[in-house]
């Protein structure tokens, strides 16, 4: 839950004050209902760069007409290999991606899009901002999916 991961909705909007002034009782229940969800689910990371993001409506409803898999939370849907799910709108979808640097034997996390929500263990990171090694059990965000990072062994 988001208790577990010290993630308050009303603190988030409290983070970004002018940015959403005015509107915060328009996104606190979208932000509780979203953080309540508490789905499982699991992402192969299959390439370098492992892209995630939210698909569009349009290639999620393309998807399910040609009877592809992938629009469900985590699946690989067109250019995105990690759907995120949840509000339209909440990110792009190439938002973020996790690479695996070999020089370093480390995933690293880099924030994709300018204008994507993205945080690694509470922190917002920027494209700016480059990539950051991942230590497992991190807690990343992208748009409105929170996540935790657990590398298989």
């Amino acid at each position: 839950s988001s208790k577990d991961c010290r993630w308050s909705a009303d603190e988030f909007i409290e983070s970004y004050g002018n940015l959403i002034q005015g509107d915060e009782d328009a996104f606190l229940p979208a932000l509780n209902s979203e953080c309540c969800l508490n789905a499982r689910f699991k992402s192969l990371v299959q390439g370098a760069p492992c892209f995630i993001g939210k698909a569009s409506m349009a290639v999620e409803q393309a998807s399910a007409t040609l009877g592809f898999y992938g629009s469900e939370l985590g699946g690989t849907i067109g250019e995105i290999d990690c759907n995120i799910g949840g509000i339209g709108g909440s990110c792009s979808g190439i938002a973020a991606c996790i690479s695996y640097s070999p020089s370093k034997k480390a995933f690293k996390f880099t924030a994709c899009g300018q204008h994507d929500i993205v945080t690694l263990n509470g922190m917002r990171i920027k494209v700016s901002m480059g990539s950051f090694i991942l230590a497992s059990g991190d807690i990343c965000g992208v748009g409105s999916r929170v996540f935790m990072f657990i590398p298989s062994q």
